[in-house]
């Protein structure tokens, strides 16, 4: 399960991944986690500030987190839970396709219990890039961030 021994060894090799974009000081990775549960949040908090500049914004369900990400345009990366009071996952992908390009581009991944795969299509189809599952193993999680982080940069460098 999550163990900072695991995290350790997992951002020891990804730690100096950042953001190509230069926000006019030191880079930042702003991450937004959308969960009713203040678990996750708090985990990826503790994983993530021993291995890098990385600040995360939070939101208890979809509609929060549209309120956040269009406040907070700059977000490298999204955590989604699907089962929410509220506006739930699935409606948030759809939601969200409908703002603005810069937007609706930025990666969104599912972080959810549910493990089938008619809820994977749905979240694959509503545009997330990748599906974690509760528990976390941070091994997994470390290779998510640091693939979205590395496409990222290219994009920006080639872009």
């Amino acid at each position: 399960m999550l163990s900072y021994g695991y995290a350790h060894d997992t951002f020891q090799q990804t730690r100096d991944i950042r953001p190509a974009t230069d926000r006019g000081g030191p880079v930042t990775t702003r991450l937004l986690v959308i969960d009713d549960s203040e678990l996750v949040p708090r985990m990826l908090e503790r994983v993530l500030k021993r291995h890098g500049d990385y600040e995360i914004l939070e939101a208890r369900d979809g509609g929060e987190g549209l309120d956040v990400l269009q406040r907070n345009p700059d977000i490298d990366l999204v955590f989604l839970d699907l089962r929410m009071p509220g506006m739930d996952g699935i409606a948030f992908l759809e939601a969200r396709k409908q703002l603005p390009p810069a937007l609706a581009a930025i990666p969104v991944v599912i972080i959810s219990a549910q493990d089938s795969e008619i809820v994977r299509a749905a979240a694959q189809q509503g545009g997330a890039t990748d599906y974690l599952v509760k528990p976390i193993r941070l091994r997994d999680l470390g290779r998510i961030i640091a693939r979205h982080l590395i496409r990222e940069s290219a994009d920006d460098a080639t872009g």
